[in-house]
Protein backbone atom coordinates (compact mmCIF):
# COMPACT_ATOMS: atom_id res chain seq x y z
CA UNK A 1 0.00 0.00 0.00
CA UNK A 2 1.57 3.25 -1.01
CA UNK A 3 1.60 6.66 1.47
CA UNK A 4 -1.07 8.32 -0.60
CA UNK A 5 -3.61 5.34 0.27
CA UNK A 6 -2.26 5.30 3.84
CA UNK A 7 -3.44 9.16 4.43
CA UNK A 8 -7.32 8.80 3.95
CA UNK A 9 -10.31 8.49 6.38
CA UNK A 10 -9.67 7.92 10.06
CA UNK A 11 -5.87 7.80 9.19
CA UNK A 12 -6.44 11.16 8.04
CA UNK A 13 -7.93 12.36 11.24
CA UNK A 14 -4.83 10.28 13.25
CA UNK A 15 -2.78 12.19 10.95
CA UNK A 16 -3.90 15.68 11.59
CA UNK A 17 -4.40 15.14 15.39
CA UNK A 18 -0.78 13.76 15.91
CA UNK A 19 0.75 16.38 13.83
CA UNK A 20 -1.22 18.57 16.04
CA UNK A 21 -0.03 16.83 19.27
CA UNK A 22 3.41 17.06 18.10
CA UNK A 23 3.56 20.94 17.23
CA UNK A 24 1.70 21.89 20.39
CA UNK A 25 4.14 19.78 22.26
CA UNK A 26 7.26 21.32 21.14
CA UNK A 27 5.73 24.81 20.66
CA UNK A 28 5.50 24.16 24.90
CA UNK A 29 8.55 21.94 25.03
CA UNK A 30 10.79 24.88 23.27
CA UNK A 31 9.10 28.36 24.22
CA UNK A 32 7.65 27.87 27.42
CA UNK A 33 9.21 25.27 29.94
CA UNK A 34 13.22 25.07 28.21
CA UNK A 35 13.15 28.79 28.60
CA UNK A 36 11.83 28.69 32.23
CA UNK A 37 14.56 25.60 33.05
CA UNK A 38 17.20 27.79 31.94
CA UNK A 39 15.86 31.05 33.88
CA UNK A 40 15.91 28.94 37.06
CA UNK A 41 18.44 26.73 37.13
CA UNK A 42 20.81 28.44 34.86
CA UNK A 43 22.47 27.23 31.23
CA UNK A 44 24.91 24.14 32.57
CA UNK A 45 22.10 22.59 35.29
CA UNK A 46 19.01 24.16 33.00
CA UNK A 47 20.56 22.24 30.01
CA UNK A 48 21.46 19.09 31.63
CA UNK A 49 17.91 18.65 32.92
CA UNK A 50 16.09 19.83 29.94
CA UNK A 51 18.21 17.84 27.55
CA UNK A 52 17.54 14.64 29.60
CA UNK A 53 14.01 15.20 29.35
CA UNK A 54 13.85 15.95 25.64
CA UNK A 55 16.10 12.65 25.29
CA UNK A 56 13.61 10.29 27.77
CA UNK A 57 10.17 12.04 25.78
CA UNK A 58 11.84 11.62 22.32
CA UNK A 59 12.51 7.96 23.37
CA UNK A 60 9.01 7.42 24.22
CA UNK A 61 7.58 8.68 21.24
CA UNK A 62 9.95 6.64 19.38
CA UNK A 63 8.52 3.32 21.63
CA UNK A 64 5.03 4.75 21.55
CA UNK A 65 4.98 5.28 17.29
CA UNK A 66 6.81 1.60 16.74
CA UNK A 67 4.32 0.16 18.88
CA UNK A 68 1.53 1.09 17.36
CA UNK A 69 2.56 0.71 13.94
CA UNK A 70 0.90 3.73 12.51
CA UNK A 71 2.50 6.96 10.97
CA UNK A 72 1.22 9.66 13.49
CA UNK A 73 3.05 12.18 12.50
CA UNK A 74 2.78 12.13 8.83
CA UNK A 75 7.19 11.49 8.85
CA UNK A 76 6.83 8.47 6.57
CA UNK A 77 4.59 10.05 4.40
CA UNK A 78 6.57 13.21 4.61
CA UNK A 79 9.89 10.86 3.69
CA UNK A 80 8.46 9.59 0.26
CA UNK A 81 7.56 12.93 -0.59
CA UNK A 82 10.41 14.26 -0.06
CA UNK A 83 12.06 11.92 -2.33
CA UNK A 84 10.84 13.58 -5.37
CA UNK A 85 11.65 17.20 -4.21
CA UNK A 86 13.62 19.61 -6.44
CA UNK A 87 15.12 22.91 -4.79
CA UNK A 88 14.15 26.29 -7.01
CA UNK A 89 17.37 27.55 -6.43
CA UNK A 90 20.69 26.74 -5.57
CA UNK A 91 20.95 26.56 -1.66
CA UNK A 92 17.19 24.72 -2.12
CA UNK A 93 18.46 22.13 -4.01
CA UNK A 94 21.36 21.76 -2.20
CA UNK A 95 19.43 21.61 0.77
CA UNK A 96 16.85 19.00 -1.10
CA UNK A 97 19.74 17.09 -1.82
CA UNK A 98 21.76 16.63 1.71
CA UNK A 99 18.53 15.86 3.20
CA UNK A 100 17.55 13.19 0.58
CA UNK A 101 21.12 11.42 0.98
CA UNK A 102 20.19 11.24 4.65
CA UNK A 103 23.96 12.17 5.49
CA UNK A 104 25.81 13.99 8.12
CA UNK A 105 23.93 17.47 6.93
CA UNK A 106 20.86 16.30 6.84
CA UNK A 107 21.51 15.10 10.44
CA UNK A 108 22.47 18.47 11.43
CA UNK A 109 19.32 20.66 9.45
CA UNK A 110 16.76 18.33 10.80
CA UNK A 111 18.38 18.08 14.41
CA UNK A 112 18.33 21.75 14.47
CA UNK A 113 14.62 21.89 12.75
CA UNK A 114 13.06 19.20 14.50
CA UNK A 115 13.17 17.15 18.00
CA UNK A 116 15.40 13.68 17.59
CA UNK A 117 11.91 11.70 17.56
CA UNK A 118 11.41 13.63 14.01
CA UNK A 119 14.60 13.29 13.19
CA UNK A 120 15.50 9.94 14.00
CA UNK A 121 12.45 8.32 12.61
CA UNK A 122 12.92 10.65 9.18
CA UNK A 123 16.67 9.26 8.74
CA UNK A 124 16.28 5.70 9.78
CA UNK A 125 16.36 3.16 6.74
CA UNK A 126 13.21 1.73 5.60
CA UNK A 127 13.85 -1.50 6.40
CA UNK A 128 13.65 -0.06 9.84
CA UNK A 129 10.36 1.21 9.64
CA UNK A 130 8.74 0.58 13.12
CA UNK A 131 11.69 -1.42 13.98
CA UNK A 132 13.13 0.35 17.08
CA UNK A 133 16.54 1.49 17.35
CA UNK A 134 19.44 -0.45 15.82
CA UNK A 135 23.06 0.88 16.28
CA UNK A 136 22.43 3.07 13.25
CA UNK A 137 19.08 4.26 14.70
CA UNK A 138 20.68 5.34 18.27
CA UNK A 139 23.67 7.00 17.07
CA UNK A 140 21.48 9.50 14.52
CA UNK A 141 19.00 9.35 18.16
CA UNK A 142 22.15 10.94 20.63
CA UNK A 143 23.51 12.82 17.64
CA UNK A 144 20.20 14.60 16.98
CA UNK A 145 19.42 14.99 21.12
CA UNK A 146 22.92 16.80 21.30
CA UNK A 147 23.65 18.63 18.17
CA UNK A 148 19.11 19.95 18.70
CA UNK A 149 19.73 20.75 22.50
CA UNK A 150 23.13 22.44 22.01
CA UNK A 151 21.74 24.75 19.14
CA UNK A 152 18.85 25.47 21.43
CA UNK A 153 20.89 26.07 24.34
CA UNK A 154 23.14 28.32 22.48
CA UNK A 155 19.98 30.04 21.45
CA UNK A 156 18.98 30.41 25.03
CA UNK A 157 22.02 31.70 26.11
CA UNK A 158 22.22 34.61 23.19
CA UNK A 159 18.46 35.16 23.87
CA UNK A 160 19.27 35.62 27.62
CA UNK A 161 22.32 37.75 27.39
CA UNK A 162 20.72 40.22 24.73
CA UNK A 163 18.54 40.41 27.15
CA UNK A 164 20.84 41.41 30.17
CA UNK A 165 22.92 44.14 27.87
CA UNK A 166 19.47 45.89 27.16
CA UNK A 167 18.76 45.66 31.12
CA UNK A 168 15.24 43.55 31.08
Amino acid sequence: MDSNARISGWSFASLGLGVAYNLGASYVFFYVVYPFAIWKLGILRGGIVMTSISVVLCYTFIYLYDWSGRDWFGIEALKARIRGLKGRTRIGRFLSEAIKRSGPLALVLLSIKFDPFVTTVYLRQDGRKFGGLGRREWLIFLSSAAIGNGYWLFVMFMGGSLFKYLGL
